[in-house]
C-alpha cells in the first residue's frame, strides 16, 4: 500500500532529462541513492509533475517545476530525442463503493518538438477497464476506443508495460473532427477531441476520463531549506520548498495540536538536537504583533537561529511530516544537511512512523544513518507499506539505469545490484578520508 488511497503506483518516462527510461514502482517509502548525474534529481521532477494538477488536469509538461521551461530542458539531451513521454499507472486500494475494474487508471502522454514548442503528439488514458486513445495526424486527432485488462496475476509494473505496448502501438483510429484544426490550437482542441471522442462511444456510463486528484498529493523540499530568523511576524499560509512556512504552521497550531508538539519534541529529544520548541509573541503597540521560534535545550532557552543550521534545516521536515501525515505525501532532497548522525539515524526513526501512518515518501539521500536506522525499526513491524531503495546508476553504454531494491519486514534487502555495495563503501572511505 502507498497509502490510505492507493495501493500500486508506477510511473514511466522516456528520454525526459535525465531520468532512467522505463517504468518504476513507487512504494510508501523510497530512497533514492546513487553518484551524482544519475538522474534522481529528474526522477523528484517526473514525480514532482505527474503529481501536479497542471499536468493532471491541463496535461501540460512545461512550466510545472523551477527551471524546465523548454524543450531543451525537458527532452534529454544525451539521447538527443526531439521528443518526451511521461505516464503513470494506479491502483486504488479496495472500496466497497465501486466495482473492482474501477480500481485502475493511469495515462501515458507524448509530446514532440514542433516550432521550438513541446505538443502534445499522442495521448492513451485509462478509466477502469476502459481506454481511451488519441493522436494528432494532419489537422485532426483521431481517436480509438478499448477496453484494457489488468492481469491481477503478474505484477503492476508488468501490467503498466502492456499499457506503454498499447500507447505505442500502430492501431487504425477513427476520425474525430470534420475540420482541420492546427497545433497552435494547443490544448484546447485536445479537450475538445476529448469530449467528442467520448460522446462518439455507445457506452458511456461510468466513463471519467480527467484525474482531478494527484496519487502522492506530495509536498516537495529542496535541497537547501531556508535560514531561520530571529524574529517573524505576518503571516504565511502556502507551502514553500524551502520551508519558510513553517514557523507560521508552528505559531497557529502548535499549542492546539498535542500530537505534533509531541512528535517534534520526540525527535528533539532522540536527535539530540532540543528539548522542546515554544513560541513567544512580542509585546509592541503594532497589531501585527512579531514573534520569535524558541528552543529549550536542557535548562536553557535559544532562539532558533543561535544553535547553527541543523535544527532550522530539519525543523520543517519533522513538523510537516507530523502534521500532514496520511494526508500528504513529501518528496524530500538530501534532509541529512548539517546532521550529526545521532539526529540522522532519529530521521529514520520518524521516517518508520510516517510510512505506517500512510504517507507517501520519496527521499533522495546519501545518508546510510537514515537507511540503516529505517531498516532496524522496519524490522519486525505490522503493516503493508512497503519501502524500497532505489538505486541510481550509470550501463556500460552511459545511460542512466534505477534499480529497485526491497527493503523487507525481517531487516532485509531484496535483490542488490553489484554496484550499490561499492556505492556506500566509497561514500564511507571518503568520509573517514575527510576526516584525516
Amino acid at each position: 500500500m502507498i497509502n490510505k488511497r492507493i495501493e500500486k503506483y508506477a510511473i514511466y518516462s522516456k528520454s525526459f532529462r535525465g531520468a532512467p527510461d522505463g517504468w518504476h514502482n513507487i512504494r510508501a517509502c523510497n530512497f533514492l541513492v546513487g553518484e551524482n548525474s544519475t538522474g534522481k534529481s529528474s526522477f523528484l521532477q517526473l514525480i514532482e509533475i505527474l503529481d501536479s494538477r497542471e499536468h493532471l488536469v491541463l496535461m501540460d509538461i512545461s512550466g510545472i517545476v523551477d527551471g524546465l521551461d523548454s524543450p531543451s530542458d525537458i527532452c534529454s539531451r544525451i539521447s538527443g530525442s526531439q521528443e518526451v513521454t511521461v505516464g503513470f499507472l494506479v491502483k486504488d486500494t479496495m472500496s466497497t463503493k465501486e466495482p473492482s475494474e474501477k480500481r485502475y487508471y493511469g495515462r501515458m502522454a507524448t509530446y514532440k518538438i514542433k516550432k521550438g514548442e513541446l505538443v502534445m503528439d499522442k495521448l492513451t488514458i485509462l478509466s477502469g477497464n476502459r481506454l481511451l486513445r488519441m493522436k494528432r495526424i494532419r489537422g485532426d486527432i483521431p481517436h480509438r476506443h478499448e477496453l484494457f485488462f489488468y492481469d491481477e496475476g503478474i505484477t503492476h509494473v508488468l501490467n503498466a508495460k502492456n499499457l506503454e505496448k498499447i500507447h505505442f502501438s500502430s492501431s487504425r483510429f477513427k476520425k474525430t473532427f470534420d475540420e482541420d484544426h492546427d497545433d497552435e490550437d494547443g490544448m484546447a482542441v485536445w479537450f475538445e477531441a476529448m469530449r467528442a471522442a467520448i460522446s462518439k462511444n455507445p457506452i458511456k456510463r461510468g466513463m471519467n476520463f480527467y484525474v482531478n486528484l494527484p496519487p502522492l498529493n506530495c509536498l516537495h523540499y529542496g535541497p537547501m531549506r531556508a535560514k531561520t530568523r530571529r524574529l517573524y511576524h505576518g503571516g504565511m499560509t502556502k507551502f514553500s520548498s524551502s520551508g519558510e512556512h513553517i514557523a507560521y504552521v508552528l505559531r497557529d497550531s502548535l499549542d492546539k495540536h498535542k500530537a505534533l508538539s509531541d512528535s517534534i519534541e520526540k525527535f528533539g529529544k532522540e536527535s539530540g538536537l532540543f528539548d522542546r520548541i515554544s513560541i513567544s509573541s512580542i509585546k509592541t503597540k503594532v497589531k501585527d504583533k512579531p514573534f520569535a521560534l524558541q528552543v529549550e535545550k536542557g535548562e536553557v532557552a535559544f532562539y532558533v537561529d543561535e544553535l547553527g543550521y541543523g535544527v532550522g534545516q530539519i525543523l520543517p521536515i519533522i513538523s510537516d511530516i507530523a502534521f500532514t501525515a496520511g494526508n500528504n505525501g513529501l518528496s524530500i532532497q538530501q534532509p541529512e544537511l548539517h546532521l550529526h548522525p545521532r539526529a540522522q539515524a532519529a530521521l529514520g526513526d520518524v521516517f518508520v512512523e510516517a510510512t505506517n501512518a500512510g504517507a507517501a515518501l520519496v527521499v533522495e539521500t546519501h545518508s546510510d544513518f537514515i537507511i540503516d536506522r529505517f531498516r532496524m525499526k522496519f524490522k519486525g513491524e505490522d503493516g503493508q507499506a512497503r519501502a524500497q531503495i532505489i538505486y541510481f546508476d550509470k550501463s556500460e553504454e552511459g545511460k542512466n539505469t534505477a534499480s529497485e531494491i526491497e527493503l523487507l519486514r525481517d531487516g532485509t534487502m531484496g535483490e542488490v545490484p553489484d554496484g550499490f555495495r561499492s556505492f556506500f563503501l566509497k561514500e564511507s572511505i571518503e568520509k573517514l578520508e575527510a576526516l584525516l
